[in-house]
């Protein structure tokens, strides 16, 4: 697909609302978009982090990290890696390279999936980011960590073990850290999701999703839990997050066919009784599998979507966040077990021309999945407010076909603040 094909016009600003239902309010602010720049290639599946350090004398910083996929009309993935200088977030300006601290040179991956999805502070002051992808290497490492000391300027690069033993086959060997790293209050263990595959059925492999676990600040990580299995569904991007009656609540990926079309529902669970360390992690029981339900994001009555990210805010309220169709946060009160109505930040499925969708190995994306890929990042600035990033069109396919889009086929980033504001 060439630049000319991608090209649209302006963006609307999108109109805050509230969302009201059995969870908090939530409002939003208008949606900004962050233009187009003659510099990437189709930046889509932007990841955003609100990162804190120390700086030289003594002072505590915020700043913003974030990255995104670029891609050349040959369909080859990369991703940048960038910090914000302040002032506003739309203004590609304010948006600065982040450099390799060895060469001092810009940070351009080649894999496309050294993200800032799994971001934490260790205890000596570093920002360390996990990789999404665990590809094994000779001496059986999986995940790259890249650790910064001033804020996302400058990285440097590791590589940290995964034992998965028994718990994944080794198809390539390869697993995914999806989304989160969170920090359990009583050893101070590092925890977060992964998921592989487990299992060859037939042709294709099943996939399932765990949580693994460090108590080295992320140098070496190892098996805790396998939270979603199944010979039927292939489970895949999960988030978790700890609640404030101590349990943790995950939530993952799954995808059906039907009628031709290839659809992602979400499902979740809840430990029995709360998680304070990894000995009480690993030892945790689970609750059932229950499919998440949230009005006005529904595909037989569950959830659709993918790239699911959660987040605990004021007075235990959860904030998740999933996408395609569109761009959707929603809150729930009580622990998960119900969700307000979906309130969808940005929308730019195509409106006509569209009948088929986008071809698969297993089915067709339908035509409501084309246009954002639904993924986003989430960087929460407090316990009531979250700065949320998304894009225009998933990278190559997003926007593929004559269709009409809405917002047109540009590589745009969009930016809302989302705020809890109404917590009874």
């Amino acid at each position: 697909m060439t630049k000319s094909r991608r090209a649209g016009g302006l963006v609307a600003a999108l109109v805050a609302a509230l969302v009201t239902g059995t969870a908090p309010t939530q409002a939003a602010s208008p949606v900004s978009i962050e233009p187009q720049d003659p510099t990437y290639s189709y930046r889509s599946m932007p990841a955003l982090q609100q990162v804190r350090w120390t700086d030289a004398s003594g002072r505590e910083q915020t700043r913003f990290v974030r990255s995104f996929q670029i891609s050349g009309d040959d369909g080859t993935l990369k991703t940048r890696i960038q910090y914000h200088v302040g002032g506003s977030v739309v203004d590609t300006s304010n948006w600065r390279p982040a450099l390799d601290a060895t060469t001092g040179r810009e940070l351009l991956y080649t894999s496309d999936y050294a993200k800032v999805n799994n971001v934490f502070r260790s205890t000596d002051g570093h920002t360390v980011a996990v990789d999404e992808k665990a590809q094994k290497d000779a001496a059986g490492r999986f995940v790259m960590r890249r650790s910064s000391s001033d804020g996302g300027v400058s990285w440097t690069s590791t590589r940290a073990p995964v034992d998965m033993t028994g718990a994944i086959v080794d198809p390539g060997a390869v697993g995914r850290v999806f989304q989160r790293v969170i920090r359990l209050p009583g050893d101070g263990s590092l925890v977060t999701p992964f998921y592989a595959a487990h299992a060859k059925i037939g042709d294709s492999y099943k996939s399932s999703s765990h949580l693994i676990v460090s108590t080295t600040e992320g140098r070496n990580w190892s098996w805790a839990a396998t939270v979603f299995k199944s010979d039927t569904n292939t489970y895949s991007e999960s988030t978790v997050t700890r609640r404030t009656d101590g349990r943790l609540f995950m939530i993952a990926r799954y995808d059906v066919v039907q009628n031709g079309n290839r659809y992602a529902r979400l499902a979740s669970r809840t430990t029995d009784a709360a998680v304070d360390d990894a000995t009480t992690l690993r030892a945790a029981t689970w609750g059932p599998w229950t499919a998440v339900k949230v009005p006005g994001a529904a595909d037989a009555g569950v959830a659709q979507g993918v790239a699911p990210v959660l987040h605990t805010m004021e007075k235990g309220a959860l904030l998740l966040a999933f996408g395609r169709p569109g761009n959707k946060i929603t809150f729930s009160r009580d622990g998960g077990a119900t969700w307000g109505a979906a309130r969808d930040l940005y929308d730019n499925i195509p409106t006509s021309g569209c009948t088929k969708g986008f071809p698969t190995s297993v089915g067709y994306f339908p035509c409501s999945s084309l246009g954002s890929s639904g993924y986003m990042g989430v960087a929460v600035l407090d316990d009531r407010t979250a700065q949320v990033i998304g894009d225009n069109c998933h990278t190559s396919w997003g926007c593929a076909g004559d269709y009409t889009y809405p917002h047109g086929r540009d590589d745009k980033l969009w930016h809302s603040t989302v705020v809890l504001d109404d917590i009874r």
